[in-house]
């Protein structure tokens, strides 16, 4: 929301606590993704165009990757 406030057209969203926290990769990717799509849908007067996702490994790309498909 705070990204929201400012009028932001780009976010990135970090896969975070999957590295030395020890969170499951796919499950901290379907949490995110589901709340990224969740947020947008109830913010569609947004002015925020790009969202990134952030990987910080191979295992962690693949299960954003498996997340968005579904």
């Amino acid at each position: 929301d705070a990204a929201y406030g400012l009028g932001a057209r780009s976010i990135a969203f970090p896969a975070i606590s999957t590295g030395v926290y020890g969170w499951p990769a796919r499950r901290a990717a379907v949490v995110a993704v589901a709340a990224i799509r969740q947020w947008l849908a109830g913010h569609a007067d947004s002015a925020l165009a790009d969202v990134r996702l952030v990987a910080f490994s191979d295992v962690d790309e693949s299960a954003l990757h498996d997340a968005l498909e579904h």
